[in-house]
């Protein structure tokens, strides 16, 4: 299985001291990007693709990512939450990820 792990924002709820990843202030694809750069990831063999960052679910569009993966793509989807928010925001999107195989940690 072939895996990619991609940071769809650096943007996070939390300041852990450990972690920099908010701190590194990189520009958000858009969600266009996010479609071209999944296609690129299929046409490489990825049949999994897991979303990291900051946190995951605060991508304006980050539901909208998966939805295209799970309805135009044979990749399973995970991703990784602090899960302070996501409760909230996985049940009102649970239409669009839960069609296929899917995993949060």
């Amino acid at each position: 299985m072939r895996t990619a792990g991609v940071f769809i924002t650096r943007r996070c709820n939390l300041r852990c001291l450990y972690c920099n990843v908010p701190k590194l202030n990189t520009p958000e694809l858009t969600f266009e990007q996010w479609i071209k750069a999944i296609k690129i990831l299929e046409k490489l063999n990825v049949n999994k693709i897991h979303f990291l960052g900051g946190e995951p679910t605060l991508y304006d569009k980050f539901f909208d990512v998966i939805e295209y993966v799970v309805n135009n793509t044979n990749m399973e989807c995970s991703f990784t939450t602090n899960g302070v928010t996501s409760n909230g925001v996985v049940k009102k999107n649970y239409r669009k990820i839960w069609q296929k195989s899917w995993n949060w940690y």
